[in-house]
């Protein structure tokens, strides 16, 4: 067997918000069907289920905050920008959980993890990872 990820659903109060972040940040295109998009060159799509009364996850509520889509991205400098565009909150994180925020995107980027967060408008967590750079040191 040799599995893949087909998609990946996530819940949003508002549809026409959740798409912008994801053509901005991600450049994802829609699908033929609402509510789905593709991943840029990739055969992964991200499903969006609009619920307009879904609760927003508290920030004491670890769970949800901790529960994330990770992808890799060709530049991290790139999705900082439209982060910060979109004005969502832009953090990096290191393995015991500690944060630092991103305020400019000529930012080091070099804390933790080397690796980009992202909470889009409905809270949903978001990780990104430069190929080639980040996560890999963990691997070796």
């Amino acid at each position: 067997m040799n599995p893949g990820i087909n998609h990946v659903s996530i819940v949003s109060r508002n549809l026409d918000k959740t798409a912008a972040f994801l053509q901005k940040v991600i450049g994802c295109t829609p699908h033929d069907h609402e509510g789905w998009f593709r991943i840029p060159e990739c055969s992964t799509a991200i499903h969006v289920i609009e619920l307009e009364d879904a609760v927003v996850p508290g920030e004491d509520e670890y769970f949800h905050y901790y529960n994330h889509v990770a992808l890799e991205v060709g530049s991290l400098v790139d999705v900082v920008k439209e982060g910060l565009k979109l004005k969502l909150r832009v953090f990096q994180m290191n393995l015991e959980g500690d944060e630092h925020d991103v305020k400019a995107a000529d930012d080091k980027l070099a804390f933790g993890l080397k690796t980009v967060f992202i909470q889009d408008p409905d809270k949903n967590l978001w990780e990104f990872a430069q190929r080639g750079h980040s996560w890999s040191a963990l691997w070796e």
